[in-house]
């Protein structure tokens, strides 16, 4: 029989039991606290949790569990787990597959699952089964269940998404392709592969996305990609690619930044292939450049405008005529700064017709150009259409015509000219025809008159009418002047003038002639202002011009003379006829008057044209004209009606001596003689009265109608003869060479010529030289006497 303990290893026994059971009773505690963790975990989670037994009965499950399948409140409540089962296969799409699931891990108790199940409302759910183990004994099964049914359905989307982009990707002509966050390629597609020559091979086995492109390209890709992951915007980026072959080939590179929960995970870009669009463009550039070329060559302006009127375009011979640059030129209103002010509107209003349809007529305009001149253009213009077929602006070609219509200005005027020194001429012909017979009938009737008022006393009846008939017969010898000064037929003795002095020399004259409501002003220069001019036709020119000008101010008024020494250059001598180049002292007179049209400008140097009517002759300004012509100079005018009108006359300048026709010597006052003179004159009238008025004069006068009879004279009267007084042209033998036969025979003999025709036909037979004897028909007899007088005591 065993020994009873004692009371100590009771006490021990006792003491180990206590300990025992505060072992038991902390594990107990820890065991409930860990059941309510696990159970609040399962209450807590998301997912559906169901315990089952090796049996099949349910032994645990969640709330979630009950929410996720619908399990209805009273099942719940019961803990019925075969009307639970059943509610699930009601729900289920497949229960039976459902079910046959369960029935292999029944089956299989070691084995887990995994898998998705679809519930008829639609909800997709995640399964996953694994044994529960006590120890190394297998007592149930746990099942858990989540709704993915939105992660499904995004993660499909997601896929058909991916599938639609790699099916457009392949369809594009464009290369296509994407790289990770280190630019290794992922994705290339089709066009991709042949656009660089690479395979799926070469893509599986890892492709840089840089090495596609030339090393030198590189850095510039690589800051472009780090602008463009940096939201920056960089257009279009060109680069050159670099097949897998070597090859080299221009490429438009477009990329955007592949992120995945913010971070950068790839790019994703397009490749464009641009070497036909670069040949396209070189073969445009070369076409604008040979475009360009043609109109910079062509010697006409070219320039495109918009509707606005904005210049657009401009070609170099429109930039050299307007004076600026191209910059200058394009982007400015053609209408408001370069053309004048005075056409702007009218060539706006004709382009705004052309853009809305209007006939297209060529056309002249004026342009300003930098320098202020004025060109005018004329034009030739198409209208310009945009893309949507209105017209968007015009081009237009125009050709500078400002130097052509000036030369055919300048052509017309000398036309004029011409036909005016035609005109001029023939009337100096005419009036040198009729000179001759004139003059011979005008010097027996002033002769005539002369010696009758000499023998009339003057309280006789008989004076005034003779005196009125010499007074008439002045008229017509003065007339006859005129239209030898128009014709530039007279006789001049040219001496050197200085225009100055005969200006204030002429004006007392002109004071008194010259009404007194016109203040009369002198501006002379201060240079040598000569001339060599027949200083009695310098003055004639100077009066006729002051009273026309003092005719032109009814009211009143200014008139101006000034003078001055000027050059005349090629360009006036072109544009005007009889006006040689080199120096010429200018006389300009000019008024305040009522001024003229272009009308009567055009026909003021006409003889016989007048606006006086009855009151004038015509003949003052044509005088004027013909003087200076004949002196070798230009007479030129401008007037404006109600502005004045403005006379310069330009005779040649001259610092030489003068060759006076005129001995300078004085005139015996005895105009008696007692010399034989010989008076050859072939016109009986004018023969008579000088034989006549020689007589009275105490000469002894032998006649003759001809040379041959005055060379028969000579020879009975054995040369004792002093003075010869012939007409200069006779018929069968002129006046010079008569003289030439009897100075052979007598060589002592004086001569004085005598004549009624204009200087150039005298001149023609040699008279007109210096020191030679000349009067002019007609004469009066006192006239006569003094110049043979003056002769015979030389």
């Amino acid at each position: 029989m065993p020994e009873k303990p004692t009371y100590e290893e009771l006490a021990e026994r006792i003491q180990e039991l206590g300990k025992v059971e505060s072992s038991f009773r902390q594990a107990e505690s820890e065991m409930e606290e860990s059941r309510s963790l696990l159970e609040a975990a399962l209450e807590s989670t998301a997912d559906g949790i169901l315990v089952v037994g090796t049996d099949g009965s349910w032994r645990s499950f969640n709330r979630k569990m009950v929410e996720m399948w619908g399990i209805p409140e009273e099942i719940w409540e019961k803990g019925d787990d075969k009307a639970a089962l059943d509610h699930i296969n009601d729900i289920l799409n497949d229960p039976d597959e459902f079910m046959a699931t369960v029935g292999d891990l029944y089956r299989n108790p070691e084995k887990q699952s995994y898998d998705t199940i679809e519930l008829k409302d639609g909800r997709i759910l995640e399964r996953y089964s694994m044994p529960q183990r006590l120890g190394e004994e297998i007592v149930g099964r746990v099942w858990s269940f989540r709704d993915v049914t939105h992660r499904i359905k995004a993660e499909k989307a997601l896929k058909e998404s991916e599938e639609r982009f790699r099916e457009l990707a392949e369809m594009l002509p464009e290369a296509v392709f994407e790289t990770d966050w280190e630019l290794n390629l992922t994705y290339a597609n089709r066009q991709a592969f042949e656009l660089f020559g690479y395979t799926e091979d070469d893509l599986k086995r890892g492709l840089f996305g840089l090495d596609m492109f030339v090393p030198e390209d590189r850095p510039r890709l690589e800051e472009s990609i780090d602008r463009r992951l940096k939201g920056e915007s960089t257009g279009r980026t060109e680069y050159r690619a670099l097949k897998k072959d070597g090859t080299t080939f221009p490429i438009m590179f477009h990329a955007s930044s592949i992120k995945e929960g913010g971070k950068l995970a790839g790019l994703r870009g397009i490749v464009i292939d641009i070497t036909e669009i670069k040949r396209s463009e070189d073969i445009l550039k070369r076409e604008k450049e040979r475009a360009e070329t043609y109109l910079n060559i062509a010697g006409v302006i070219i320039v495109a405008l918009d509707s606005r009127g904005m210049v657009t375009m401009i070609n170099r011979k429109g930039c050299e005529i307007l004076g600026y640059s191209e910059s200058d030129i394009v982007g400015k209103s053609w209408f408001e700064n370069f053309l004048p002010r005075k056409e702007s509107g009218a060539v706006r209003d004709f382009f705004e017709t052309l853009l809305e349809g209007g006939i297209d007529e060529a056309h002249e305009n004026l342009v300003l150009t930098s320098r202020g001149e004025e060109r005018l253009i004329a034009w030739h213009n198409t209208t310009l259409y945009g893309s949507e077929g209105k017209v968007s602006g015009l081009l237009s070609s125009g050709e500078d015509i400002t130097d052509t219509r000036r030369a055919e200005l300048e052509k017309a005027e000398l036309e004029e000219q011409y036909h005016h020194s035609q005109k001029v001429e023939s009337l100096g012909r005419l009036a040198g025809g009729v000179a001759h017979d004139l003059n011979n009938l005008l010097t027996p009737i002033l002769g005539y008159s002369e010696v009758l008022l000499a023998d009339i006393e003057a309280t006789d009846k008989k004076y005034k009418a003779v005196n009125e008939i010499m007074r008439a017969g002045f008229k017509a010898r003065d007339l006859v002047k005129q239209l030898l000064a128009f014709g530039r037929k007279q006789t001049l003795e040219y001496q050197l003038v200085d225009l100055n002095k005969t200006v204030y020399g002429f004006e007392p004259l002109l004071r008194r002639t010259i009404r007194e409501d016109i203040e009369i002003k002198i501006i002379p220069t201060y240079e040598r202002c000569t001339t060599m001019a027949d200083i009695g036709q310098v003055e004639q020119v100077l009066m006729n011009l002051a009273v026309n000008a003092q005719d032109a101010m009814s009211e009143g008024g200014t008139l101006t003379i000034e003078t001055s020494v000027v050059e005349v250059d090629e360009k006036f001598s072109a544009i005007h006829l009889d006006a040689e180049p080199g120096e010429y002292v200018l006389l300009k007179v000019s008024d305040t008057g009522s001024g003229m049209d272009e009308k009567i400008l055009d026909k003021i140097f006409e003889p016989f044209f007048t606006t006086k009517g009855e009151v004038g002759t015509g003949l003052g300004l044509a005088t004027v004209y013909g003087i200076v012509k004949q002196h070798g100079g230009n007479i030129q005018v401008d007037s404006k009606l109600g502005q004045g009108t403005v006379f310069d006359v330009y005779l040649p300048f001259s610092e030489g001596s003068a060759k006076a026709r005129k001995t300078g010597k004085k005139i015996s006052s005895k105009l008696i003689g007692s010399e034989a003179v010989l008076v050859v004159e072939d016109d009986p009238q004018v023969r008579h009265f000088t034989c006549f008025t020689l007589k009275r004069y105490g000469y002894a006068v032998l006649e003759a109608e001809s040379g041959p009879k005055a060379l028969d004279i000579l020879e009975k009267q054995r040369c004792k003869v002093d003075l010869l007084l012939t007409d200069v042209i006779l018929p069968g033998m002129n006046g010079n060479e008569l003289h030439g036969e009897i100075v052979r025979k007598c060589p002592n003999i004086k001569v004085l010529y005598m004549s009624g025709y204009t200087g150039d036909a005298i001149a023609r037979h040699g008279v007109l030289e210096e020191n030679v004897a000349f009067i002019q028909k007609p004469f009066a007899g006192q006239a006569l006497a003094i110049k043979v007088r003056e002769v015979l005591d030389q």
